[in-house]
């Protein structure tokens, strides 16, 4: 990724959690890493669970211990089946092995913790990207304990909903869970502003503005550090002064860029008085391209 990044190459990365072998600190290692790589390059980051696909080494030393589970099958699309394919799928395991679990017996997590623990990181990964890297990186609170603290409420969430993202941290899970590990006011503060910015990120990407955002774009305020990240890869982004964005969306793309405090100020009563919008179309403008030519893809 390092080298990526300095030769102007936007990596995608994928990250593959379920070996059987792995321990604890093996688990939150892989998922730091996933969720800083996010963060600095702001490109695309996948989790998979792997698979013991027929004719690999994984598939031959393993295939006597293939673990079928029909309420919990592992793949994305296993809503759409029907009982017969279910029943093709359960007598050939050769040739369906990506809707088979390995041998966890001895395991760490068992095949339904890491089915689990899949969805939690594919959603946060588009949904909280900056919540739960501010917690990991800056914070330092293992990944597995926040998975912990959440399974309850994400096992009730029904399968079908989490495949379509239908689930998040709000803000009131946020604070109960800086509270169970005694992190500071201050900290706690550093926490809630990530996840106010992911927030608004969702919000500029679904173009969900309010009759104020005419204009398609929202200010953002808070002691964060979003746009200055350097190699190696950190992603730390808690910042000890406030800082002010403004967000756009140009395109389906979500563009960030930073701004001093009085044209955040300028563009907040500008917002509030949209009818004025007209006089100032070619500040506002001079900060869209701005925003165009240094603000990150996310």
């Amino acid at each position: 990724l390092n080298y990526c990044l300095k030769y102007g190459i936007a990596p995608t990365a994928a990250y593959i959690i379920g070996f059987p072998e792995e321990e604890q600190i093996d688990i939150n290692k892989t998922i730091k890493q996933a969720f800083q790589s996010k963060i600095v390059t702001g490109e695309s980051v996948v989790f998979n669970m792997i698979k013991p696909l027929t004719g690999s080494a994984l598939f031959n030393n393993s295939k006597d211990k293939l673990y079928f589970d029909r309420s919990n099958l592992p793949s994305d699309q296993s809503y759409y089946l029907e009982e017969k394919h279910i029943d093709d799928i359960e007598n050939n395991h050769i040739l369906y092995p990506n809707y088979y679990y390995l041998d966890y017996n001895h395991s760490f997590f068992k095949a339904k913790d890491y089915q689990l623990l899949l969805d939690f990181l594919t959603i946060l990964i588009v949904k909280n990207t900056y919540t739960l890297n501010a917690l990991i990186t800056d914070l330092l609170i293992s990944p597995l304990s926040i998975f912990e603290h959440f399974r309850e409420k994400l096992a009730a969430t029904s399968r079908e909903k989490r495949d379509k993202l239908f689930f998040s941290i709000d803000e009131n899970d946020l604070r109960q869970l800086l509270e169970k590990h005694h992190i500071s006011f201050n900290q706690a503060e550093y926490a809630l502003s990530a996840h106010q910015y992911d927030f608004m990120l969702d919000k500029v990407m679904r173009q969900e503005f309010t009759s104020q955002e005419t204009n398609q774009w929202v200010l953002f305020e808070g002691k964060l550090n979003l746009l200055d990240n350097e190699l190696p890869l950190e992603g730390k982004i808690f910042s000890p002064q406030t800082r002010y964005y403004l967000l756009a969306n140009a395109e389906g793309r979500v563009l960030t860029c930073e701004i001093d405090k009085s044209e955040y100020e300028f563009l907040y009563q500008l917002q509030m008085a949209p009818e004025k919008a007209s006089q100032s179309h070619t500040h506002f403008r001079g900060l869209i391209n701005e925003c165009a030519e240094i603000g990150i893809s996310l």
